[in-house]
């Protein structure tokens, strides 16, 4: 992480090892995935945001991402790939009230080849810290 007046920039980078005792089926995956993300205030109260996240699954994971959980639970689809784009805003009122805005951008594939596009997300938070 690296800091500057009004901002900041963070990374990570990492590794999921998941296996179990099917001895049917081999149902071991290496995941990989990392994010690279920024903030910077533009005024006392405005300030901005921006993240880019990727989850790579050699072999398919059941990732939900931003798509419809309800069909996700009932009938997994196994993900390769999954990225994601976030731009934001907030507004900070005062000390303990604050105005959220982002918009995320889904894209990935599928093990069986089809397309993970469409799952984009628009929102808005209002947070109060007591």
């Amino acid at each position: 992480m690296a800091r500057w007046s009004g901002g900041r920039v963070a990374a990570a980078l990492g590794q999921v090892q998941f296996d179990d005792s099917d001895p049917l089926v081999d149902n071991s995956r290496r995941l990989r995935y990392g994010y690279l993300e920024a903030m910077q205030s533009f005024t006392e109260q405005l300030y901005g945001a921006a993240r880019f996240s990727a989850i790579d699954a050699p072999g398919g994971y059941p990732l939900a991402g931003q798509g419809n959980p309800g069909e996700f639970f009932y009938r997994p689809s196994l993900t390769e790939e999954l990225r994601r784009l976030s731009l934001g805003f907030g507004y900070r009122f005062g000390p303990p009230l604050v105005l959220k805005l982002e918009y995320s951008w889904e894209w990935g594939r599928m093990l069986s080849g089809a397309s993970r596009d469409q799952e984009n997300f628009l929102g808005a938070e209002i947070g109060l810290k007591f």
